[in-house]
């Protein structure tokens, strides 16, 4: 029984870090908490139901139950980020938002281009919109248009962004970092120098 309790929760430890929810960074809202709690008392509940007996300990609960678990670390992803998506999207409006949407998913696939084009296009409905701007830096940076990726970080965060932290340390921006016009923005205060 024991044994199987074990089990089920290094399933549950392995969705979660396949998901990439044990990062520190993921983990800052109020609600991403409270969802972290409720899966621990989803667990809790499972050690409740094997110490009353309600529960088989054979061979095949433990693959039962350790799929369970395995499902639920992996769709961790849904509960800690649904705040973050929520906050995205309620800064964004109308086809602004659409073309917003439409672009993350050419960026997911990896049509950078096509997501510039659709970001731009959602820059001119809302031109302060600071996820709009940081999205189109993210994008040329991905196309190692460094200057206009630093153009329009400076952009996002002249209208408010602020997560440096993201800016410093994920992978999106991971090419940009290495950029001299990069390094020269981030010294200057993230400012650019302009003559």
């Amino acid at each position: 029984m024991l044994g199987t309790l074990i089990i089920a929760g290094i399933f549950y430890l392995i969705g979660a870090f396949i998901s990439g929810k044990l990062v520190k960074s993921q983990i800052k809202t109020w609600k991403a908490l409270l969802s972290s709690f409720m899966l621990f008392i989803i667990w809790l509940w499972f050690i409740h139901l094997f110490y009353e007996g309600n529960v088989p300990s054979t061979a095949s609960s433990q693959v039962g139950l350790s799929t369970i678990m395995l499902f639920i670390g992996l769709r961790s992803d849904r509960f800690l980020t649904a705040g973050k998506k929520k906050k995205i999207h309620k800064a964004l409006k109308g086809e602004a938002k659409t073309l917003f949407q439409t672009a993350l998913e050419k960026y997911k696939t990896g049509n950078f281009h096509d997501a510039i084009e659709k970001l731009l296009l959602a820059n001119e409905l809302q031109p302060d919109n600071k996820i709009i701007l940081i999205g189109l830096s993210n994008n040329y940076s991905k196309v190692n248009d460094f200057p206009k990726a630093v153009d329009y970080m400076e952009k996002a965060i002249l209208s408010g962004y602020k997560n440096f932290d993201r800016i410093q340390t994920h992978e999106e921006f991971e090419e940009l970092r290495k950029s001299k016009i990069f390094q020269e923005f981030v010294e200057n205060g993230y400012k650019q120098k302009h003559e």
